[in-house]
């Protein structure tokens, strides 16, 4: 279909072009041999000649629009930690109680909530119908090498905060947070928190002195990429004195 459209365009392309210079050669003509009194005005040339050319335009408009928007301003988009004076993590007074974890009621009580954020790295473009998905879990053992956790052949959906409203795809302009997971109080682990209506099994507990490296990705409306971002999260033991002592966490891109 789309060569089909190309040689379409080509047609027209040639088609306007050679009426134009007929056009321009028999003015020529009939002016030498008299039949043309006088050089038709500038304004009169330019109308003929240049009203081929708007066509051209408005059909390659018409067809192909799209497509080259796509080419010219491709949107881009990046996962990344909150800014500096933005908070990453707020500590929820009430107790955790969520059914995508019930079968985990350990990790039920006191959290510090985490998040992350996607941001639009074209500024005349929305994004639209985004959605992030948890790609690989990696876990470091005592040797400091990096193994597969769990791996799991459906990636897991994240959910967008707040999640009461729109909570699985987001349109937005600038930037946009999701919710990563949460630290537990009393040495309870760190909890990736996933899309809450997805099924499937899925162990979202890592306990404390471990070091875990999630892979994100995020798919969207005329999105074409699909650029991988990593985030390594460190579960500390919790320390006397604290509600919560949050995990921490790194933007492993920022590392390398």
């Amino acid at each position: 279909m789309k060569n089909k459209l190309i040689w379409a365009v080509i047609i027209v392309i040639g088609s306007l072009i050679a009426v134009g210079f007929i056009y321009e050669v028999e003015t020529y003509f009939l002016f030498i041999s008299g039949k043309l009194q006088r050089w038709p005005e500038n304004a009169d040339v330019l109308l003929k000649v240049l009203a081929p050319f708007s066509i051209l335009g408005a059909v390659i408009a018409a067809l192909f629009g799209e497509y080259l928007r796509e080419k010219i301003f491709p949107i881009d988009l990046c996962i990344a930690t909150l800014e500096p004076h933005e908070c990453n993590a707020v500590f929820d007074e009430f107790d955790f109680k969520d059914k995508r974890f019930e079968k985990y009621p350990e990790i039920f009580g006191k959290k510090v909530d985490v998040y992350l954020q996607v941001r639009n790295l074209t500024a005349q473009r929305p994004i639209k119908d985004c959605r992030v998905w948890l790609k690989q879990i990696e876990v470091q053992n005592a040797a400091g090498e990096w193994k597969i956790e769990d791996p799991f052949a459906v990636p897991r959906m994240m959910e967008w905060a707040p999640f009461e409203y729109s909570p699985d795809k987001r349109t937005f302009s600038t930037k946009q947070v999701f919710d990563f997971g949460l630290t537990r109080s009393d040495n309870g682990g760190f909890v990736v928190t996933i899309y809450r209506d997805q099924g499937g099994t899925f162990n979202p507990l890592f306990k404390v002195g471990k070091k875990v490296r999630f892979y994100f990705y995020a798919t969207a409306e005329s999105y074409q990429k699909e650029k991988v971002f990593c985030f390594e999260v460190e579960v500390p033991p919790s320390v006397q004195g604290e509600k919560v002592t949050p995990a921490k966490i790194k933007d492993c891109q920022m590392m390398n």
